[in-house]
């Protein structure tokens, strides 16, 4: 799909240069061909109008043909009869072929392959010298217009290897810009995707405990309810595994789509964290965590209180789910420089740096072997979008000795 759009990309901005390239080159060469054209009849006129005698022919500001022009008069059936004054000697043989050429034509035109422009008026009683007089017949000016050709044609090869130039260095820009433009799209590509991919399974392990479960009764549906109790609640709890994981997943690609309309109100932040704090505390004394919390009352910020808790919660279920027995986990909420600052550090609980980068995107665990029975790795993403929404800056650091700190700063 991809390809197709990098070749949708370039042939749209290949077609758009050629065009203006097209109607700039063609506006010149129009103009060219329009002010040549001009010259030529104004040329034309000019030896029809002085005839035999000696001028000069100009053709715009740069080019100059001196006698380049004749007149050959015939009578009234096209037969030659006299040439005029010219740097040419024509012989009549040559003034009759180039009269013959004309014979039939219109009274103004080019004869291309000889290089002449010519333009016919008929003459009565015209007195071409002392002896010859010419009582009904045509005058018929010629002027030479092959250099004037050969610099249209030049400048036409030109026109083309130019344009043909610059098609090509854009169609290598656009090669390039294609690439640049759409890396942006391939890599959100890439991410759905995986996105897709993780979540397919996800959402297959608990699909796969259930439906082993329900064999389990349906190969026992002879026996009481009481007796299948452990059955029925390992579907229950894979059934609300599968409902927070879809439940995560509508959150993440609601907020992709900007579609989550957000209440921001002043709100405590100290209570938030209070009553987030409170119900780990029996969860760590069960797993012989040591929750160590020290919340700075009266901390006030603006935002939306549900989803600050949510935030919350999920850096300390977190910090309880990769704690192991034995170890602590530091909660601190505090004011530094006028401003909230939270931060959640759980001892014997390490993260390599290569790992360090990725611990907010989705469905990434560090945790590769899943020692630790976490969620579906989509937690964290949800807090940095979270955390986006409310402008809140997110970082974390690790250290062998000290643990892993996450720390949110409002």
């Amino acid at each position: 799909m991809l390809k197709k759009l990098q070749t949708k990309f370039i042939l749209i901005l290949m077609s758009f240069v050629s065009v203006i390239l097209l109607s700039v080159f063609g506006v010149v060469c129009c103009s060219n061909y329009i002010h040549d054209k001009k010259d030529v009849e104004q040329s034309l006129e000019m030896a029809l109008r002085l005839k035999d005698k000696d001028f000069s022919i100009s053709f715009g500001n740069s080019r100059n043909f001196n006698g380049n022009s004749f007149v050959i008069y015939t009578d009234s059936n096209y037969e030659y009869m006299i040439t005029s004054r010219s740097v040419w000697d024509i012989y009549a043989e040559d003034a009759q072929s180039l009269i013959e050429s004309v014979k039939n034509k219109d009274d103004i035109g080019i004869l291309k392959k000889l290089g002449f422009a010519y333009k016919k008026e008929k003459i009565t009683n015209y007195q071409v010298d002392e002896n010859t007089i010419i009582p009904s017949g045509y005058a018929v000016a010629f002027v030479d217009v092959s250099h004037m050709q050969s610099s249209f044609q030049r400048m036409l090869i030109i026109s083309i290897q130019i344009g043909s130039s610059v098609l090509l260095v854009f169609f290598i820009l656009s090669c390039i810009l294609s690439k640049w433009a759409l890396k942006p799209v391939e890599q959100a590509w890439d991410k759905q995707k995986q996105f897709v991919a993780d979540a397919s399974h996800e959402l297959k392990t608990p699909l796969t405990v259930i439906l082993a479960d329900s064999d389990v009764l349906i190969n026992h549906s002879t026996e009481t309810i009481s007796s299948q109790k452990q059955w029925i609640e390992s579907i229950q709890s894979e059934a609300n595994r599968m409902r927070k994981l879809v439940e995560d997943m509508l959150f993440l690609a609601k907020n992709d789509a900007n579609r989550i309309e957000i209440s921001m109100q002043n709100c405590s932040l100290s209570d938030i964290c209070f009553h987030c704090v409170l119900p780990f505390e029996s969860i760590a004394f069960e797993k012989g965590i040591d929750l160590i919390d020290e919340v700075e009352e009266n901390i006030e910020v603006h935002g939306n209180e549900s989803q600050l808790k949510q935030l919350i919660l999920i850096f300390l279920d977190n910090a309880i789910k990769y704690t192991p027995s034995g170890g602590k986990i530091y909660f601190k909420l505090c004011k530094v420089q006028n401003k909230a600052v939270i931060t959640i550090r759980n001892t014997d609980s390490y993260i390599p740096p290569e790992d360090l980068k990725h611990v907010f995107e989705r469905f990434y665990r560090v945790d590769k072997s899943r020692k630790y029975q976490g969620g579906a790795g989509l937690g964290l993403s949800i807090a940095s979008q979270i955390a986006q929404s409310h402008k809140i800056k997110l970082s974390v650091t690790s250290d062998e000795k000290q643990g892993t700190e996450f720390t949110l700063n409002f």
